[in-house]
């Protein structure tokens, strides 16, 4: 029995226009695998959206208590799901949901089974970023911050990889979020940001490589709106043609967001 790929997300309070791009840009793509969602305080309406287009939905309807740790909460859930199921899955994708955008199967042409970090801002590190570089100091021991700040920016928002390899990241990333205090994990946005960053540059103790930025993800935030042209349907880079299989933070251009929500509405 072949084993399938896997895209793990989180949906907490939003409403099925916040959501569609991602999961109608994901089917016209042809992709066939599994989706799993964790989710909270969403609306019927979204649930039948789900159910109806076969994504499997975990409820953790305590996730409001959590506020801002959130984002690095998301990562134990998926550890739960997955370590049980790790001989289930050939490839798996964590992913951001309200700002990603699919223009062909994320999988597509893998053939290491390394995780994948990909980054945000070619030529910017960690200390160089206001957000990046305060997360750091407030979060890592003095000794992972000097290594972290002349590093690049690496996005958390999506990482793809061999499922036992994400397993292990996973296992990590429990690990590194458990070294913070209580008030840390609760106050501080960005935690999952900052954790994803210090596996990559510091800790290397899981096999990954990284990967420039508009390859296989494009991370759009703090790229020119002159880097990107419509070639029909698809967003492709202006200088080459190439096409990224993932879009993230396309809704920090306006027209290029609007343009999706038409599209996959």
């Amino acid at each position: 029995m072949s084993k399938r790929n896997l895209i793990m997300g989180m949906i907490y309070r939003y409403s099925v226009p916040k959501i569609a791009v991602f999961f109608e840009s994901l089917k016209a793509t042809g992709y066939s695998g599994d989706i799993v969602m964790v989710v909270a305080q969403i609306p019927d309406d979204m649930k039948a959206y789900l159910i109806a287009r076969g994504v499997k939905l975990i409820h953790k309807p305590q996730m409001a208590l959590w506020k801002s740790s959130m984002q690095s909460q998301r990562y134990l859930f998926y550890r739960d799901y997955l370590k049980n199921r790790v001989a289930d899955y050939d490839y798996v994708m964590l992913s951001d949901v309200r700002d990603v955008c699919f223009q062909a199967n994320p999988f597509e042409g893998l053939t290491s089974r390394k995780i994948q970090y990909f980054i945000e801002s070619e030529g910017v590190t960690i200390g160089e970023e206001e957000h990046n570089a305060w997360w750091c100091r407030k979060l890592m021991k003095p000794e992972d911050q000097a290594i972290m700040t002349s590093s690049p920016i690496i996005c958390s928002g999506v990482i793809i990889g061999g499922a036992k390899e994400v397993v292990r990241y996973l296992d990590i990333f429990r690990q590194e979020f458990r070294k913070l205090t209580p008030r840390r994990r609760m106050r501080i946005g960005g935690g999952d940001q900052t954790i994803h960053q210090c596996i990559a540059h510091v800790r290397k103790n899981v096999d990954g490589e990284i990967i420039r930025n508009h390859e296989r993800v494009a991370t759009m935030g703090t790229a020119s709106r002159e880097s990107y042209v419509f070639n029909g349907d698809k967003l492709v880079m202006s200088g080459s043609g190439h096409m990224p299989p993932v879009l993230h933070q396309y809704d920090r251009h306006p027209d290029i967001s609007d343009t999706l929500e038409r599209t996959y509405s």
